[in-house]
């Protein structure tokens, strides 16, 4: 009998293990394939657990700390601050109930507070703030409201209405509310003003410091050992200012008179950190002792000394040995350099450079207009000149005339009169006419006419001179093309830094299916978009980056390059980036013209680092080495502005100023074709060039502009056309050499057809059209080059 009950006994016990072990594998299973994985999620959860229990140690603590009339309100302002640690808060709470007062009513009290801020949470919260207790500041101040008035109430009515009661009351109505906002920017894990977060921190901390007082352990004070062990580790992390008033805070927990204690250790610990962990200990607890002599004589030193003395003997082996944590507290926003901080501070010296760029392109603008009037005004003769060249012509015409003695002794009042008339009517008008001349000088002279036209020609001359000569214009277009520059830049990066929202939204949606452990996802831009990710624990991370890349493109409908993890100071941030959904392939070939050696034609292929393909081909007007300067100066000064970024049209602007700078009279086209590689999107800008075609299957399209070439002009002549281009599209440049109309381009389109049916390669096309216009006969310089559109 005895057998079957042990055996009985065996059994259930067997059962109650085998129970155990089902529960442990269905609620403590470690998620992961490898002894690593289940490893590191342990250690995350023992780490989530271990902050758990910290809050929960700081609620009990914080529901110690009492006000006047026995209020205490901190415990329930922690309670309503807190986020996803609030259950355990709320453990610590109840576990302080136990030694209150009235254990059940303050029981009552913080379940109550918890149940109105998960009801908060269900109600008014939004969906993905409801599981981390991260509703508004409103409810939370709600909740707080409910259990100081609940407490209030029953303290009342228990002790008999008496007015320590009602007073006590009316004090945690004002106290508990005020204490929850300071307490929810104190734990607040976003960026946050660093100075209104340490006042925040610090009031914390006196709170902490408070809820020890009365406590001793072998004799020790908790509350003195805990003020200096405080203002010595913010004076290690953050200086001597701030160790000062968090020091002087804490001092007032302990007593008023003791305040000045903690603050000067706090300021001189922060002075002697520079000379060792052990020197800067070594000074507090001198400096604090010589306070407490001095305040409450000898004796005191039986009462402080030892406080002191404990907490520099257990701070200074810490601090030497580099054990002592690094926590976000008292500016921590700066030290942490987390990923809003960062962006913040990005942000903000974007902002500097741009007001230091606008401020550039106010004085290039200013300069302009300076340089153009002053254009204005140098660029016509002067009243001087153009009496001086009256008097010249008239002089040459009456010095040898028969008359002469007619008009210049016995009328020379009148002559004059002549002359200053030609002068003045120049300065007017811009011309003088024979009626505009005296009647007695029409009757006496008959070479009147001959004489007014040489001093309209003469005045011409003036004129042409002064423009040859005058720089100044060319310079205000400089530097108006250079203000217009600095404003498309300033475009640019501001289009470059535009956020998402709807993309940032899409993507925080598919970074929560994917479970992927980041602190947040942004994306920012507008053609080119770049995706970040920040607060990146990769120790969670369980999607693989070809996972993550495939995913966020199909939420973004465009192809995204691979994922890019960065460290800076432990934060990890995820980085993708647009990439090109289209390449091009190109070829070119040319002839010199019959009788020269060089061809003055260029043709230039490119890319810059914003995406952007660049296909230029150049004449030079003429042949020879001049049209061939010009030409390749072209290509040079547009390939290094295109590949810096610059506008097109800004960039013409510039090069239209150059070429018309040089002095020598020679023109040049321009064939500029641009291919946005992430988007299709194609540009044509043409100064005085040749038709261009794009070849699309068996169709064939023709490109043209009446726009002048560069350097003819004060204003460049430009004109652009745009379009989307397909996967294999072929874009044709040539160089008016192959066809100068439309009947002669005849020719090319058949060719081009009959080539692209034929699937001749880039290299055997540019050949045969460069072949089929010497078979023509025609003798200019000949170019083409040809560019096909292919997927990335």
């Amino acid at each position: 009998m005895d057998k079957k009950e042990n055996g009985g006994t065996r059994e259930n016990y067997r059962g109650a293990a085998e129970k155990l072990k089902d529960f442990m594998r269905r609620y403590v299973t470690l998620p992961g394939n490898t002894d690593d994985e289940k490893r590191r999620e342990l250690k995350i959860r023992l780490k989530k657990a271990a902050v758990g229990a910290g809050y929960a140690l700081t609620g009990f603590m914080f529901a110690r700390a009492t006000l006047p009339f026995a209020v205490a309100p901190f415990g329930a302002a922690l309670l309503c601050a807190g986020d996803v640690y609030t259950p355990f808060i709320y453990v610590g709470l109840c576990v302080s109930s136990l030694f209150s007062p009235a254990p059940l009513a303050y029981f009552l009290m913080y379940t109550l507070g918890l149940l109105v801020r998960i009801g908060g949470c269900l109600f008014f919260a939004k969906d993905g703030e409801r599981a981390g207790f991260n509703e508004s500041l409103g409810l939370r101040i709600l909740a707080a409201v409910t259990m100081a008035f609940m407490i209030g109430v029953y303290r009342t009515a228990a002790g008999g209405f008496l007015f320590y009661d009602l007073f006590g009351c009316m004090l945690g109505l004002v106290a508990v509310p005020a204490a929850v906002p300071v307490f929810r920017v104190a734990l607040e894990r976003k960026a946050t003003a660093t100075g209104l977060r340490d006042a925040c921190i610090a009031a914390m901390t006196a709170v902490g410091v408070w809820s020890l007082s009365g406590l001793t352990v072998a004799g020790f004070s908790l509350s003195t050992v805990a003020a200096l062990v405080v203002a010595l580790y913010v004076s290690r992390e953050c200086g001597a200012l701030r160790a000062g008033v968090v020091g002087l805070l804490c001092g007032l927990t302990v007593g008023l008179q003791w305040a000045p204690l903690f603050a000067l250790a706090g300021l001189i610990a922060g002075l002697f950190w520079r000379v060792s962990a052990l020197a800067a200990t070594a000074a507090a607890l001198g400096i604090g002792v010589f306070y407490s002599v001095w305040v409450g004589g000898s004796a005191s030193i039986l009462s402080m000394a030892p406080d002191l003395l404990c907490a520099c003997v257990i701070f200074a082996p810490l601090a030497h040995f580099g054990l002592l944590p690094s926590l976000p507290l008292y500016g921590g926003g700066v030290r942490a350099a987390s990923a809003a901080g960062a962006a913040e501070l990005h942000r903000r010296g974007r902002e500097g450079v741009n007001s230091r760029f606008e401020a550039m392109q106010q004085a290039f603008s200013s300069l302009s207009d300076v340089f153009r009037r002053m254009s204005e005004k140098t660029g016509k003769p002067t009243c001087a000149d153009i009496s001086a060249g009256c008097e010249k012509i008239f002089t040459r015409y009456c010095e040898n005339c028969a008359r002469h003695s007619l008009c210049w002794e016995q009328n020379r009042e009148e002559s004059s009169d002549a002359v200053g008339i030609a002068a003045r009517k120049i300065k007017e008008n811009g011309r003088v006419l024979l009626g505009d001349m005296p009647d007695g000088f029409l009757r006496r002279c008959f070479r009147g006419e001959s004489i007014i036209n040489d001093v309209n020609a003469d005045y011409s001359m003036q004129i042409e001179r002064l423009i040859r000569e005058n720089k100044t214009e060319i310079f205000a277009q400089d530097y108006e093309a250079v203000s217009r520059l600095i404003g498309e830049a300033l475009s640019a990066t501001a289009e470059e830094y535009k956020p998402d929202e709807r993309l940032t939204r899409k993507l925080a949606g598919c970074a929560g299916y994917l479970d992927l452990p980041v602190s947040a996802v942004s994306c920012y831009g507008v053609r080119r978009k770049t995706i970040v990710a920040g607060g990146v624990d990769l120790s969670r991370l369980k999607a693989g980056a070809e996972d993550i890349r495939r995913s966020f493109e199909k939420v973004c409908g465009f192809p995204l390059s691979p994922p890019e993890f960065s460290v800076e100071r432990g934060n990890v941030t995820m980085k993708l980036e647009a990439r090109p959904r289209f390449r091009a392939t190109y070829a070119r070939a040319g002839a010199c013209r019959e009788g020269e050696d060089i061809n003055g034609d260029s043709v230039n292929f490119f890319e810059n680092d914003r995406e952007y393909f660049y296909a230029l081909l150049s004449d030079g007007m003429g042949s020879g080495r001049e049209a061939a300067l010009t030409s390749r100066l072209c290509g040079v000064f547009l390939d290094k502005m295109l590949r810096a970024g610059n506008s097109k049209a800004a960039a013409l602007e510039m090069l239209n100023s150059l070429i018309r700078g040089k002095g020598a009279e020679c023109f040049a086209t321009i064939d500029l074709f641009e291919l946005d590689m992430i988007s299709g999107e194609a540009c044509f800008v043409k100064s005085g060039a040749a038709p261009s075609y794009v070849i699309r299957g068996d169709s064939v399209f023709r490109i043209e502009s009446g726009t002048y070439p560069l350097g003819i002009i004060k204003e460049a002549s430009s004109e652009q056309v745009s379009l989307t281009l397909r996967e294999n599209d072929v874009v044709v440049l040539l160089s008016d050499g192959v066809a100068s109309d439309l009947d002669e381009a005849l020719w090319v389109v058949d060719m081009l057809c009959c080539d692209s049916r034929a699937g001749k390669t880039l290299p055997d096309m540019c050949e045969r059209i460069v072949s089929g216009a010497r078979s023509r006969g025609r003798r200019d310089d000949v170019s083409c080059a040809m560019i096909r559109v292919n997927a990335a």
